[in-house]
C-alpha cells in the first residue's frame, strides 16, 4: 500500500524476507528506472522467488535497469536473468563491476559502503546491516534518493562493464 500511494514514510525491514518484498515492490511500481548496488545478488534476499519474479517481471517489461557489483558476481539466477538481458540489449540493462581502488580508497577513507536499490528518482532500500539485511526503505523521499544517486554516479565511473 505505500509503494501504489507513493508514500514518503520512512520504515525499516528488518529481515531478508521483508527485504525481499520491499524490492519486489519497488521493482514492481518502477515507472522509469532502477539502480542497484549490491554484492553479488545472491543469498537469501535474491534467491527468494519472491524477488526472483519481480526481477524477471521488471526485465520483461524492458526498463532500464543499472546494476554495480561490489564483487564477483555469483553466477546465481538473478544474475544469469540481468545476464541475458544485458546480452540482448545494452541500452535498458547494464551490469558494471566496482574496481578494487575505489573500495581501497573508501576503506582508507573510513568510508563503508552499504548496498542500495533506487527507483524513479524517489523509492529506496538502504542497507544498513549486510549481516541481518536491516534497511531503510521509503517509497517517496526524493532528497536521500538523489544523495544515492549521486554516490551511484561516482561510484558508476570507477565501475568496469560487465
Amino acid at each position: 500500500m505505500l509503494a501504489d500511494k507513493s508514500a514518503n514514510i520512512e520504515f525499516t525491514n528488518k529481515d531478508n524476507f521483508c527485504g525481499a518484498i520491499v524490492m519486489a515492490k519497488i521493482y514492481s511500481s518502477s515507472t522509469k528506472d532502477v539502480r542497484i548496488f549490491c554484492k553479488n545478488l545472491k543469498g537469501e534476499i535474491c534467491d527468494n522467488p519472491i524477488y526472483i519474479n519481480a526481477l524477471k517481471s521488471y526485465l520483461d517489461k524492458h526498463k532500464p535497469i543499472k546494476v554495480i557489483f561490489e564483487g564477483e558476481p555469483e553466477n546465481s539466477e538473478c544474475f544469469k536473468m540481468l545476464k541475458a538481458a544485458s546480452l540482448s540489449d545494452t541500452k535498458f540493462c547494464q551490469l558494471y563491476k566496482l574496481d578494487k581502488n575505489y573500495k581501497d580508497k573508501a576503506r582508507n577513507l573510513g568510508i563503508k559502503l552499504f548496498h542500495f536499490l533506487i527507483s524513479d528518482g524517489q523509492r529506496l532500500r538502504y542497507e544498513y546491516n549486510g549481516d541481518t539485511y536491516q534497511a531503510t526503505c521509503n517509497f517517496d523521499d526524493k532528497d536521500s534518493v538523489a544523495a544515492l544517486n549521486e554516490n551511484f554516479t561516482s561510484m558508476l565511473n570507477f565501475s568496469t562493464p560487465l
